[in-house]
């Protein structure tokens, strides 16, 4: 079953409904089994964080990278987010999913990197250190091929 990221998500409404972020939490694991790096899962939308509460968060983690699946609808406060974690930790920006795909070219310009389709292994890729112009699925480059979901992990679940 597919169904849109978080095209529903709202700061702080109770009232909204917002799907798991399964790609996101897929990709927490295999980053978790497949690298030697601490990962932090962060659900702004479950915690309804407001968008000064979710960057205060992230902040807090110090990270050296930052991936955020960005929705058309609420792409100013993530945008707001990724902007006040980069002045205050200089983490590396990775954005992916549907909006970002849509717009790549233009993302490209303000973020690290946009990362295409699938991203799972591609985000390992990146933790690993691969230079990013090397990496299929970041934007220019082509995408990876499909993968095969037995390879993966159990999704992060916190």
């Amino acid at each position: 079953m597919h169904s849109p990221s978080r095209w529903t998500s709202s700061t702080t409404d109770t009232r909204v409904f917002t799907y798991y972020p399964w790609q996101l939490a897929y990709t927490s694991s295999v980053v978790k089994r497949d690298c030697d790096v601490v990962v932090r899962f962060i659900d702004g939308c479950l915690e309804k964080c407001t968008k000064e509460q979710l960057a205060q968060k992230i902040v807090r983690e110090q990270p050296t990278h930052l991936l955020m699946e960005p929705a058309t609808r609420t792409w100013d406060e993530d945008w707001w987010v990724m902007q006040r974690v980069k002045a205050e930790t200089n983490a590396l920006l990775l954005v992916a999913g549907q909006h970002a795909m849509a717009h790549a070219g233009a993302l490209s310009q303000v973020v690290d990197a946009v990362l295409l389709g699938e991203y799972e292994y591609t985000v390992r890729d990146i933790m690993r250190g691969d230079p990013l112009a090397s990496i299929q699925g970041v934007w220019p480059n082509p995408r990876r091929e499909l993968l095969d979901v037995a390879t993966l992990p159990w999704p992060e679940d916190t």
